[in-house]
């Protein structure tokens, strides 16, 4: 096991430095490559949902990060993965499940303001708001 986590920390590694570096299919391959060494490691998920996210990728991008919350994200990245998943919900078109990501994000971090925003966007365009 202890293996399995290292390599999944040599993949999320290296697929931090491809994505600095503005590579992101070595990125996507890294990434995959460490939800494949530990695919109940939310880091693993979250970093490529990101990536995907980042390539066009919405849909498996919105899995991945579902997922990451399915196992047990904490602290920081509760506020941002729920804003990610509330603006890549709104990419899609649909507004009553980015509101809901929008409104965690805010629990977590009421300071976001662009999550702020984003919420009332989508409030202001659907005439409700919570």
């Amino acid at each position: 096991l202890d293996n399995l986590a290292s390599g999944a920390r040599v993949h999320l590694f290296r697929g931090s430095q491809a994505m600095r570096a503005g590579n992101l299919e070595v990125a996507l391959a890294e990434f995959r490559a460490a939800v494949a060494a530990a695919p109940e490691n939310p880091s693993a998920r979250l970093n490529l949902g990101a990536a995907l996210a980042q390539s066009g990728q919405l849909e498996p991008a919105i899995k991945e990060l579902e997922r990451a919350l399915d196992l047990g994200l904490s602290g920081v990245n509760l506020s941002k993965t729920h804003f990610n998943l509330g603006a890549l919900e709104a990419m899609t078109g649909r507004p009553e499940p980015a509101a809901e990501h929008l409104r965690q994000a805010l629990r977590w971090n009421p300071q976001n303001q662009a999550a702020r925003s984003l919420l009332e966007r989508i409030e202001s365009r659907s005439g409700s708001s919570r």
